[in-house]
Parts: C-alpha cells; sequence; structure tokens
C-alpha cells in the first residue's frame, strides 16, 4: 500500500513539474513584448530577478513561521540562487548576444543531461535505458522545435558556446540542489529563497538605480515575468521535487518548456510552424513520456515473473 502511495505521489510530482515547466514556457512570450515596448535583454532579466527576488522576500516575511534559515544554510541557499538562478540567467543572456537563439536554447537543455549525470555520480541514480533513449528524443525534439537544421539558425562561436553550456549546468543545479533543499524547508520557501539569493548576482551587473523607469507596459510585462515565469514556476517545479520525483525524469519533463513557448509564439504572434518543428513536439514529447511509460511496465513485468516464481514454488 505504502508502494501504491508513493507512486500516486510521484505521479502528482510529475505534474507538478509540467505545469511549472508550461509557465516558464511563457517568458519568450513576455520577454519579447518588454523587448517591443522598449526594454533590453539584460534589463529584462534583471528586473525579472529583483521583483521576483521582491515578492519572494515578502511572501517568506508573510511565512516566517515555515521558514527555518539557519545562519549555517545562508552559503547553501546562495549557492542555490546564484547557479540556479542568476547563472542560468546570465549565462543564457551571454549566450544570447554571442550566438543564435537556436543554438542557446539547445545548449541550455543539456540540462537534463547535466542532471542524469550528475544524479548518478551524487545520488547513485540508475541512468536507464529509458532514461538515455528520453534524452535523445528530448535534446534532438529541442533542436526541431528551434529550427537547429536551418544552418541561418547556428552560428559557431567556441566561447559562446560554453557559456551556453554553462547555463545548461546552472539550470541543472535547480534540480540537482533541490533534492538537498528540501530536507531543509519545504518547497515554497526553497523557491522563495532561492530566488530571493539569486538577484544577488545581477547587483553588480545591472544595478536597480541604473534601470530606467518603466512604462506602464513594461511594468506589466516584467511583473509577468516574475510572477507567471519565476515565481510560480519555481514553486511548483520544486514542489514537483519534494514527492521523490526522480531528478532526471523531472528534468526531462521540463523539456516540454520550449515546445509550449514554441506553440505560445504560434498563438500570440502568429509565428508559423514548419512541418520538422511540429515533428520536434511529437519528438519531445515522446521523451517526455518514455520514462513514464516504461516504469510501470518494468513493475508489471517484474510482479508477474514474482507471480510465476510462486506459482512454481507451490507446485512443487
Amino acid at each position: 500500500m505504502s508502494g501504491k502511495f508513493a507512486s500516486m505521489k510521484k505521479s502528482y510530482g510529475l505534474i507538478y513539474v509540467l505545469f511549472g515547466a508550461s509557465l516558464w514556457g511563457t517568458l519568450p512570450v513576455f520577454s519579447r513584448l518588454a523587448y517591443a515596448a522598449g526594454s533590453t535583454a539584460v534589463t529584462a532579466a534583471a528586473m525579472r530577478a529583483y521583483l521576483a527576488a521582491i515578492l519572494s522576500l515578502a511572501w517568506l516575511w508573510a511565512h516566517r513561521a515555515k521558514c527555518q534559515l539557519a545562519w549555517r544554510d545562508v552559503p547553501f541557499y546562495l549557492m542555490y540562487g546564484a547557479t540556479g538562478i542568476g547563472g542560468t540567467f546570465l549565462f543564457y543572456m551571454m549566450a544570447i548576444e554571442r550566438i543564435s537563439t537556436a543554438m542557446a536554447v539547445i545548449l541550455l537543455y543539456t540540462g537534463p543531461a547535466f542532471v542524469i549525470l550528475i544524479s548518478r555520480l551524487a545520488y547513485g541514480e540508475p541512468i536507464t535505458r529509458a532514461k538515455a533513449l528520453a534524452l535523445a528524443c528530448t535534446l534532438a525534439g529541442s533542436s526541431l522545435v528551434v529550427r537547429a537544421y536551418d544552418p541561418l539558425a547556428l552560428s559557431a562561436d567556441w566561447t559562446g558556446i560554453l557559456i551556453g553550456l554553462a547555463s545548461g549546468l546552472c539550470y541543472s543545479m535547480t534540480t540537482v540542489v533541490g533534492r538537498l533543499a528540501r530536507h531543509k524547508n519545504p518547497p515554497s520557501v526553497n523557491a522563495g529563497l532561492m530566488l530571493a539569493f539569486g538577484a544577488v548576482v545581477f547587483l553588480p551587473i545591472k544595478p536597480p538605480w541604473q534601470i530606467p523607469l518603466p512604462t506602464p507596459t513594461l511594468w506589466l510585462n516584467y511583473l509577468a515575468l516574475a510572477i507567471l515565469g519565476s515565481v510560480l514556476a519555481y514553486a511548483l517545479y520544486l514542489k514537483g521535487l519534494s514527492t521523490g520525483l526522480d531528478g532526471g525524469i523531472a528534468s526531462l519533463a521540463a523539456t516540454i518548456e520550449p515546445v509550449l513557448a514554441t506553440l505560445f509564439g504560434a498563438l500570440v504572434f502568429k509565428d508559423l510552424l514548419e512541418p520538422l518543428q511540429i515533428l520536434g513536439v511529437a519528438v519531445v514529447l515522446t521523451g517526455i513520456l518514455l520514462p513514464i511509460l516504461w516504469l510501470p511496465q518494468k513493475r508489471a513485468t517484474a510482479l508477474s515473473r514474482s507471480f510465476n516464481r510462486d506459482i512454481d514454488t507451490f507446485r512443487t
């Protein structure tokens, strides 16, 4: 019974992860709207971080009874926020400035590969055939979604490529370090602390006092980036991890983000989807479903073998 409950709990965890990734999928929409209203990429990223930090601190203060932050935990959360939030935001932004957006997205989504490898080394999580095949599907599908097959969409700048890989490594820290954070505080508190400490990275890069006063339109877009794409998205994702969901599966499920971002772009901006992009959507969804469908099948096979062994024992 406890095994069935744990399995159901992880299923709910996957739903939380998918909802969180869906909110991340809105980021390109509000970013493009902010750019159209006069913002730069650096300013939008900084405002997203600052507003998310302010909202998180306000929430943490209102729910301070839930927050167990000892001084000895400050370095942990500073590292967690600096890598998972600050590093991801910053390196992704720097990569886009040096290489194409398509290549930057592909390199960001090397994150699941880092999660699977680091989880193997740090937590002993097995690298199963299902995970390996799912990783191949999600990387291939994401490449098709962002039109990596178009030579004009890619540019070779090795510094930019290394920065892009750094964004993927930092992105993986949300999952890898998130497993340790779940033993310290509830998911909502962990998300708030991560976002609060993550904004520190932007202080020397784009201090708040150097940001021009936003227009009402920009305020709306910045708030959407902070609330939907940061506070709620990270809270839902970490809530999913807190259920005991395998980190590799969680990071693979999060690759639904570029798929939804592309679909949202088609709906809001009337972006046209090419046949290969639609194929990429199907491949990513296949990659997400593979480890989910594979595990129950393996459990059923194991139960069947166990049952047959019991019958043979009874007959003898």
